[in-house]
């Protein structure tokens, strides 16, 4: 029986491959348990690979690498390290927090600004770790 692409057997059939890969995985590699009952962010790594599950599973690898291992100084800032990048008018934090309940910092640059002052602030905010 030939499955239509987009139906909803064949995205349940990839979720649950995809689940059974991670959890398959995730003996190997500690990362990967952090999103075994993710099933938000499995479903939208299977939708934007457009189901593909090998390319799901090794975007979702990619990131757990990035976010935990690679650039956690990124992740863990605490708001007085990007203190002064506020007191300049460069950037502040908005009122609300996000979906997460992270604080969410918006940057407003011209092009001008950002050629002069990012790379000052980056190395601001990356020596404090």
């Amino acid at each position: 029986m030939e499955i239509e692409k987009h139906g909803s057997e064949f995205e349940s059939s990839c979720l649950s491959e995809l689940k059974s890969r991670v959890q398959s995985e995730a003996s190997e590699n500690e990362l990967l348990k952090k999103v075994i009952d993710d099933e938000v962010m499995l479903k939208f790594n299977l939708i934007g690979r457009k189901f593909d599950v090998d390319y799901a599973l090794d975007t979702i690898k990619r990131y757990l690498e990035a976010r935990y291992i690679k650039y956690t100084f990124v992740y863990d800032i605490p708001p007085s390290s990007v203190r002064h990048i506020i007191e300049s008018g460069v950037g502040r934090i908005l009122k609300n927090k996000d979906l997460n309940g992270n604080w969410v910092l918006v940057g407003n640059l011209s092009k001008r600004q950002l050629f002069l002052n990012l790379p000052q602030l980056f190395t601001k905010v990356i020596n404090l770790y």
